[in-house]
């Protein structure tokens, strides 16, 4: 599964999902938790980013 894999896209779209309740459990715990993670993965992309860019 891609969202197991890292994909941030997938990630971020089982995020919506579960935000709307749209094809997956209704379990808040989970939505606050998948919100989180996509949170925290965007994070290491801007923060890897700006490594790449400064020239370390």
């Amino acid at each position: 599964m891609a969202t197991k894999k890292g994909d941030d896209n997938a990630q971020f779209n089982l995020g919506k999902c579960y935000e709307y309740r749209k094809g997956v459990d209704k379990d808040e715990k989970k939505v606050l938790l998948k919100k989180k993670i996509e949170m925290l993965n965007l994070t290491l992309d801007i923060i890897m980013s700006n490594i790449s860019t400064s020239g370390n």
